[in-house]
């Protein structure tokens, strides 16, 4: 997660209810929960195994947005084309 995210949900959070002690509990365990999620996800996690079903699906995944992403830059050459036969005219 990135800081930007951390301090932006902090500021909502204060935002709720300031003045309150309450609202300070909850800020403090809110506090310790985002950080003690970064702390897993930065940490490193070593060698990931993965089931096949579930890699063989995320292979297809990528697969699709790899085509995707190819018909994408496909269509905007042929807009670009088009775009500059209109021009030439």
């Amino acid at each position: 997660m990135s800081s930007r995210f951390y301090v932006f949900v902090r500021f909502l959070v204060q935002q709720e209810n300031p003045t309150t002690s309450q609202g300070t509990l909850r800020q403090a365990h809110w506090d310790s929960l985002v950080q003690r999620h970064m702390d897993l996800t930065s940490a490193s996690t070593g060698e990931t195994i993965w089931a096949r079903d579930v890699l063989f699906k995320f292979y297809q995944a990528m697969e699709n947005i790899q085509e995707n992403l190819k018909e994408r830059q496909d269509i905007l050459n042929l807009l670009n084309l088009a775009l500059l036969q209109i021009h030439d005219r």
